[in-house]
Order: C-alpha cells, then sequence, then structure tokens
C-alpha cells in the first residue's frame, strides 16, 4: 500500500530529471570525501593553526584543506583526540558538518550535511571510512529541488540493498510530493536513470499495485492507481484521477475534474464543478455533485446521480451487464447522450415519432426507437421498433414520468 499525497504546483517537479540530483550528488560527494581526507591529514601532521581552544572544543585553520574548521570532542591536547562533530567552512565556499566518532585512524559517521555552490547533500546511518554501513535518511538538493529518500539501506562491498519508506520531492516554494511505501532499493533505482524524470517514478505501475491512498490536490498531471482498491481524492483545482483495476473510490472536490474509475465496482464523487465522470466496467455508484457535469457510467449496473446543474448522461453500450438508474434525472435541464454507433437506429437523429411516452409502451411504428414507461420511468431502445427484435431497457429515470426529444442527444462518441 502507498500513500501518495501532492501540494502546490507540482509542474516543475515531476519534469526534474534524475541526472540533476545524481550529479548534485556525485560532485559534492567527491569534493566532500576529498576535504576530509586534506582534514584528517592536516590534523595528523599538525598542518594547522589553533584559532581558539577551550575544553572539548577546538577551532582550527587547516593549510591542506584550506578552510576553518570547529571540532568538538575529548582529549583534543592529547595524541589520541576523539571527535564527535566536525563543521568546515571553505575558502571556496565549500560548508560540511559531520557528527559521530572520529579518532586519527578511525571513523564511523551517523550525520553530515554539506553544501557547495547552491547544492547540498546529507545523510543519516551509520557509515565507516568506506562509505559501508547503513543509511536511514539521505537528500539531494539541486536547482532549488529536494529530493529526500528515508528507509533502510545497506551499503556493502557487494553493492546496496533495503528498502525505502518515503520518498519526497519538494522545492523551496513549499510544492511538495510525497510517497510513502515499501520501495525496494532496487526498483527505486531502475526508475533513477539519468534520463528519466520524477513523472517516470509517478507513472511505475509497479509502485502503486497495492490498495493505494492518493490525496492530490494539483491538477496538472494524471493520477494513476493502477492495480488495487484504491482511494484517490483531488483538490480545488481540475483534478485527473484514474483509478484503473479495482474498486476504487475518487474525489473530485472542486474544480473542473476529469475521473475515471476504470474496471470495478467504483465510487466516483465530481463535487463542484463541470466535471468528467467516467466508471468503466464494473457496478458503480457516481455522483456528479455541483455544475453541469458529463457523466458516462459504462457497463454494468450503475447508480447515478448528476446533482445540481444541467447534467448529460452518456450511454455508450446496451445495458451490457444491467442497466443504469438515474436518481435525479431533470427533464427540464438534463439530458441523455447516446452513442449513434452503438445505437444505430438513430443516426440520423432524433424526431418526435421516435419516442413512444405511456405506462408500458410497446412500439407500434417501424419507427419507434425510444420508449418511456411514465408509471416507473423505465427507458428503452428498440433497435427496429415494430419488428421482431425486442426492446432494451437501458435506464431507469427516478420519478420520471415523461420525456420529449430535447432530452436527447444523439450523436457517435467514437469514430
Amino acid at each position: 500500500m502507498a500513500t501518495i499525497t501532492s501540494t502546490g504546483n507540482i509542474s516543475d517537479l515531476v519534469e526534474m530529471k534524475n541526472e540533476t540530483f545524481n550529479e548534485a550528488a556525485e560532485t559534492l560527494g567527491i569534493k566532500l570525501a576529498e576535504t576530509i581526507e586534506e582534514a584528517y591529514s592536516d590534523l595528523a601532521f599538525g598542518n594547522f593553526r589553533i584559532n581558539e581552544f577551550s575544553g572539548n572544543r577546538v577551532e582550527v585553520y587547516l593549510f591542506g584543506a584550506q578552510g576553518e574548521a570547529d571540532i568538538v570532542g575529548s582529549g583534543l591536547s592529547s595524541n589520541n583526540p576523539k571527535f564527535s562533530q566536525i563543521d568546515f567552512r571553505g575558502n571556496d565556499g565549500l560548508k560540511f558538518g559531520i557528527r559521530g566518532s572520529f579518532g586519527l585512524n578511525s571513523f564511523k559517521l551517523s550525520e553530515s550535511t554539506t553544501t557547495f555552490n547552491g547544492d547540498a547533500i546529507s545523510l543519516k546511518g551509520s557509515l565507516n571510512e568506506n562509505g559501508l554501513g547503513k543509511i536511514s535518511k539521505s537528500s539531494v538538493t539541486s536547482d532549488n529541488v529536494t529530493l529526500t529518500l528515508e528507509g533502510s539501506i545497506t551499503s556493502s562491498a557487494s553493492g546496496e540493498s533495503g528498502s525505502y519508506k518515503s520518498v519526497q520531492i519538494n522545492d523551496n516554494a513549499g510544492n511538495v510530493i510525497s510517497i510513502k511505501s515499501n520501495i525496494s532499493y532496487d526498483l527505486f533505482e531502475s526508475l533513477s536513470g539519468d534520463e528519466n524524470s520524477f513523472a517516470d517514478v509517478l507513472d511505475a505501475a509497479a509502485l502503486f499495485a497495492g490498495n493505494d491512498k492518493f490525496t492530490v490536490t494539483d491538477g496538472v498531471r494524471v493520477w494513476q492507481g493502477f492495480s488495487g482498491n484504491d482511494s484517490m481524492t483531488g483538490g480545488s483545482l481540475g483534478d485527473k484521477l484514474r483509478g484503473d483495476d479495482g474498486n476504487d473510490k475518487l474525489i473530485g472536490n472542486a474544480g473542473n475534474d476529469i475521473l475515471d474509475g476504470g474496471s470495478g465496482n467504483d465510487k466516483i464523487d465530481g463535487g463542484t464543478g463541470n466535471d468528467q465522470l467516467s466508471g468503466g466496467s464494473g457496478n458503480d455508484k457516481l455522483t456528479g455533485g455541483d455544475g453541469n457535469d458529463l457523466i458516462n457510467s459504462g457497463s454494468g449496473a450503475d447508480k447515478v446521480s448528476g446533482g445540481a446543474g444541467g447534467d448529460t448522461f452518456i450511454f455508450d453500450n446496451l445495458a451490457i451487464a444491467g442497466f443504469d438508474k438515474i436518481s435525479d434525472f431533470k427533464a427540464t435541464e438534463d439530458k441523455l447522450m447516446l452513442d449513434t454507433s452503438v445505437f444505430t437506429a438513430l443516426a440520423g437523429g432524433i424526431s418526435a415519432e421516435n419516442l413512444v411516452v405511456g405506462a408500458k409502451p410497446i412500439a407500434l411504428e417501424a419507427d419507434d426507437f425510444l420508449l418511456l414507461d411514465s408509471k416507473g420511468g423505465k427507458l428503452f431502445y428498440d433497435a427496429d421498433g415494430s419488428g421482431a427484435g425486442a426492446a432494451i431497457q437501458i435506464a431507469s429515470l427516478t420519478g420520471v414520468s415523461t420525456l420529449n426529444i430535447s432530452n436527447f442527444i444523439a450523436e457517435p462518441l467514437t469514430s
């Protein structure tokens, strides 16, 4: 199961290339390692000047590393000092802080931060002088965007292994995308090639194969639930949510949303705005909410409510796996749209002669293609009118006793 959230305008975040982070991490990592090596050499061979000394703290200038260092530890005036933290400010603008347990012949790192030329890297864990051990959190900042990974990663002589529990990308303006899940190191690495962007991570079906929860308020991209029974909630912008497989729950909230349940028995609520709802296959429940909504319930025995506003209900199949129940059709403002590539008898348009309204109506003429039972609101399609073919119920319109041709739209929906 994954929990996905987005905040603000994420258009730049999703386009951020992994190459940017990879290059920053490599450049800063090399510079940090080289500077620490120089600093250790300066301390070991006395290549430094003491600026200030007070008990367990000393401030020195390191000639080889070319910068000032604040060092905290014990035995600093002895031949075997122990350090717990070193903060370095280089003449070239490099800054780093390391925490852990260090001696002139030992090195165990628990935390580090490094900045240079606007880029930054940080990590928490337990690493030796060869960079081997465990990492619980790491982050890289470049171009004012930060990628943060949290989990349990083991770095050994044979390579890296483990998993992440959190992946987050954010910028300085408060725009954020966050994924909380159990993501294997190998899977994330396979998605993090230089040519990939963060959008490739979000489009990876392997990351979202469970019952995932999306709270995405950006309106920038199409969010996909892939497999599993997903919960997807939008915000105040025009959200694009696709549940795909599974029994999904989609909520658009405000804005002109595009919501697609895919297969499964889905619950879809457009909220306010002029929304487009698609149930796909399965026995779905669709609610348009406020606004002039376009609702295609798809196949299955669906329960549909348009809500306030002038809504259009699309029929693109002959009641496959059941007919739709529309609970609040308003003849004064709503429309029934029939796909003429399916309802072929109506390809030439709908005239008054094509609609029969009455108690238990039957087709008496060859062009009686639409029948509305005024007693129960049952709507039928009869492809051959008075011919031998049987009428098929395509909908139930609660409380509707009459219709006229102005309530219908007949046009092809597919090429």
